[in-house]
C-alpha cells in the first residue's frame, strides 16, 4: 500500500491483543492506594431536594470523602458547557445551569446529588445507602409533543425550548410552497434519543499535591486538559491526560464535563466525576 490514498485496505494492528484479553480498559487501571466513588441519583424526574443529610454516610467504615452540589458551590465552577447554536431568529440557545451534581432541584431521574468516595467499592455503596435524601416532587415532562409547553424545567428561563434551528433559504421555500400545485404537511415528532455505550463513562484521577493525572475512556485528551484546568485552577503543564482502550467510541464519550475531579486541589484524594457507571469513577489517593 501506497503511504497516502483513498479506498486502501488498511491492516487492523490492535485485534489480537483484544482477541486474547489483553486489552486494558478503565476498569483495568489500578493504583496502590486506590479509592472508589460512588453516586447517588435521584429517584425523581423533576423535584426540590427537601433534605440531603449526609452525616451518618459520612462516619461509615472506609469513608474518605461525601460530596453534595452545596459542598461545590464557591469550591469549582461546576456548571457544564453546552455548544451555542444560532437559532432561526439570531438569538443564541439557551443554557441553564447544569450542575455536575444537583443543587436544591434535581430534573431527571438519575441525576447524580451526591458523591461518596471510600476505600472499596463495596464501602462507597453502602455509605451511599445511608444518605437520607428526600424530594418534593413537581409536575414533570413525560410527551415530547408537548415538552416546551409543559412545566418549565429550569426556572431561569421562560420556556423548555432550547433553540428554533433551521437550515436553507426559509423565503424561498416558503414561496415555492406557496407557488405549488399540491403541498403535502406532516408533523413529524422525535422521541428523545440517548446513546447508552456498552462500556460507560469512567474515570481514573490521581493528585500528587502538585499534578493531576487522569485517565479516562473519552476521545481525545486535550478538551478534557484544558477543561481540568481551567475549572481547578491549574496550569495546563499540571494537567496530564490519557486515554486506555475505549470499548466504544460514540457521542457521550468525547465530552469531557462532568468526568472531571470536584475535589481534586483536597490533599488527600481527587475524586473523579462521570456520567457513566458509578462504578464506573474512581479516585486514586496518594497521602
Amino acid at each position: 500500500m501506497s503511504k497516502f490514498g483513498l479506498s486502501q485496505p488498511v491492516r487492523r494492528v490492535e485485534d489480537l491483543r483484544f482477541l486474547r484479553g489483553a486489552g486494558q480498559y478503565i476498569e483495568d487501571l489500578n493504583r496502590e492506594g486506590q479509592l472508589r466513588a460512588v453516586f447517588l441519583r435521584a429517584p425523581v424526574a423533576h423535584g426540590d431536594i427537601a433534605e440531603m443529610d449526609i452525616s451518618e454516610a459520612q462516619s461509615a467504615p472506609g469513608v474518605h470523602l461525601v460530596l453534595t452540589g452545596k459542598d461545590l458551590e464557591g469550591l469549582v465552577d461546576h456548571d457544564m458547557d453546552s455548544a451555542p447554536i444560532e437559532g432561526r431568529d439570531g438569538s443564541v440557545s439557551q443554557h441553564p445551569k447544569r450542575p455536575w451534581l444537583a443543587v436544591d432541584r434535581v430534573r431527571f431521574i438519575g441525576e447524580a446529588v451526591a458523591l461518596v468516595v471510600a476505600d472499596t467499592l463495596d464501602q462507597a455503596r453502602d455509605a451511599a445507602e445511608m444518605i437520607v435524601a428526600d424530594y418534593d416532587s413537581l409536575p414533570a415532562v413525560t410527551e415530547t409533543a408537548l415538552s416546551a409547553a409543559a412545566p418549565v424545567v429550569h426556572e431561569s428561563h421562560e420556556k423548555n425550548l432550547c433553540y428554533d434551528w433551521g437550515i436553507g433559504d426559509e423565503t424561498a421555500t416558503d414561496a415555492a410552497l406557496a407557488g405549488a400545485a399540491h403541498v403535502v404537511e406532516l408533523d413529524l415528532i422525535n422521541n428523545k434519543v440517548i446513546s447508552n455505550p456498552m462500556e460507560t463513562r469512567g474515570c481514573l484521577a490521581d493528585w500528587d499535591g502538585t499534578k493531576l493525572t487522569v485517565h479516562f475512556n473519552g476521545q481525545g485528551p486535550w478538551d478534557m486538559k484544558n477543561e481540568a484546568a481551567k475549572r481547578l485552577g491549574l496550569t495546563p503543564e499540571n494537567v496530564a491526560v490519557h486515554h486506555p482502550d475505549v470499548a466504544v467510541g460514540s457521542a457521550p464519550k468525547p465530552s469531557p464535563i462532568p468526568n472531571i475531579s470536584p475535589s481534586a486541589r483536597r490533599p488527600r484524594c481527587s475524586a473523579a466525576l462521570s456520567n457513566g457507571s458509578p462504578s464506573g469513577a474512581r479516585a486514586c489517593s496518594r497521602t
